[in-house]
């Protein structure tokens, strides 16, 4: 079975907290996925975008400065590719 992971970010320089660490988790995150493309289903949200679901995901998980993941239930913006495997069985 796949762990859902979960990453929230923001197009908008001003909503992010630093565009470069946005690229930075967007890079990690991509390198995450494949590398256990296998145990891992990743969704992509633009806390930008006015859509139901993406509001209830971020209202749920009180998202409020992105770049953030959600895995496993726990909230993370990772430095290194060592703050996700933590979350999966190796």
């Amino acid at each position: 079975s796949y762990v859902p992971m979960f990453f929230f970010y923001s197009n908008e320089r001003e909503d992010s907290f630093l565009s470069d660490k946005t690229e930075k988790v967007s890079f990690l995150v991509g390198n995450f996925n494949n590398k256990y493309k296998e145990k891992v289903k990743l969704y992509y949200f633009d806390v930008n975008l006015d859509v139901e679901i993406i509001n209830e995901l971020k209202k749920k998980y009180n998202i409020t400065n992105p770049p953030v993941v959600v895995i496993k239930e726990q909230k993370v913006v990772p430095d290194n590719i060592n703050d996700l495997e933590k979350f999966i069985e190796k």
